[in-house]
Order: C-alpha cells, then sequence, then structure tokens
C-alpha cells in the first residue's frame, strides 16, 4: 500500500511540473506590436548572442509544453534570437507565415539554428509564398537562432513559433496505473 501511495504521489508531481506550460509572445520592434505581445526594442539583433526569447519563463528555458511566438520584420540585415530548449521543440510558421511587404523582396527566408554546444546547424530555407505549419523538429539544447533573406534585399514580415513538445498527458496518468499493478503483483506473490 506504501509502494502504491508513493507511485501516485510521484504521478501527482510530474502533473503539476507540467502545468507551468505557457505561451509568451513578442513583436519584435521593426514590426506594429502585435495584440498579447512584448515589443523586445527596434533591432532583434541587439547584444550578441541576440534577443533571449525564453527570459520571460520564469526558469529560462523553452519546456514542454511551453510555446514562443515572435511576430519579426527583417530589413536587409540578420535577425538573431538566443533561447535553451529543454526538450525537443516544432518550429513552426503562424499568423500569416511570411509576408512580402512592397518593393523588392526576397525569395525566402532562411532560419538557422545553431546548437551553442555541438556548433551543429541546422538550415530552413523558406519561400516567402509559404504556408502554415510545422517546418522542422529539433533537440533540446541552447541555441542561437539566425534569421536571413536570400537575395538580401528589400523587407519580409515573419510569424514563428518554437513549440516544446509536450509530455503527453495521460503518461503519468499510465505510470502510476502500471506500478499499481506491478505492486500488486508482487503482493499477491508475496501470500
Amino acid at each position: 500500500m506504501k509502494a502504491l501511495l508513493s507511485v501516485a504521489a510521484a504521478a501527482a508531481t510530474l502533473a503539476v511540473g507540467a502545468a507551468h506550460a505557457a505561451t509568451i509572445g513578442y513583436t519584435e520592434g521593426a514590426r506594429p506590436l502585435v495584440a498579447g505581445t512584448t515589443h523586445i526594442g527596434g533591432d532583434a539583433a541587439q547584444a550578441p548572442p541576440g534577443f533571449d526569447l525564453t527570459d520571460d519563463f520564469g526558469d529560462d528555458s523553452l519546456d514542454p509544453g511551453d510555446r514562443v511566438e515572435l511576430f519579426g520584420r527583417i530589413i536587409s540585415a540578420l535577425d538573431n534570437y538566443s533561447f535553451t530548449a529543454g526538450s525537443a521543440f516544432n518550429f513552426e510558421l503562424i499568423g500569416n507565415g511570411i509576408d512580402n511587404e512592397a518593393g523588392q523582396t526576397p525569395n525566402n527566408l532562411i532560419f538557422t539554428f545553431t546548437n551553442q554546444t555541438t556548433m551543429e546547424e541546422f538550415t530552413f530555407n523558406v519561400d516567402t509564398n509559404s504556408s502554415l505549419g510545422t517546418i522542422g523538429m529539433l533537440t533540446a539544447g541552447a541555441y542561437l537562432l539566425e534569421i536571413n533573406m536570400d537575395p538580401d534585399n528589400g523587407t519580409a514580415r515573419y510569424d514563428i513559433a518554437l513549440q516544446a513538445v509536450p509530455v503527453p498527458a495521460a503518461l503519468p496518468l499510465f505510470a502510476a496505473g502500471l506500478a499499481g499493478f506491478t505492486a500488486m503483483r508482487r503482493r499477491r506473490q508475496k501470500a
């Protein structure tokens, strides 16, 4: 019985740990403020290695259930952001995805994620007419995200999200049930 209670307590702790999940939105200062987001200044490339996307979560990490939404505007320059992911995460286009603005426009935007530990680079070339949805998934780690354009002219707006892969809600309950059955089986064997 004590083992069963211990397992139930552990499952409850796991469930509470996942409850901190949050969505945070930022508008890069070159764009009009998007409702419900925080302005992060006129230039996303402030103070290398860039703006820290996760410093408002409290634990400075993108954890299961957390989502960062970023509404930016690139103007013949390189935007860069830093963040730490405590778990695997999806890189998505949201809102309007990528908009061309008046004048010469790039054919695509280049999103490069550099793992700051291994120095591996993961590059996604996204067409400016691309539809919404998940572009790719990366593993946990500390990253620098650089956004550039090809060709390097004109302006483009981007709406992107980093969505940490959630722990399935039923997983703690499944683990508790499995442990409970194991404990009952052991008790029967002893009897």
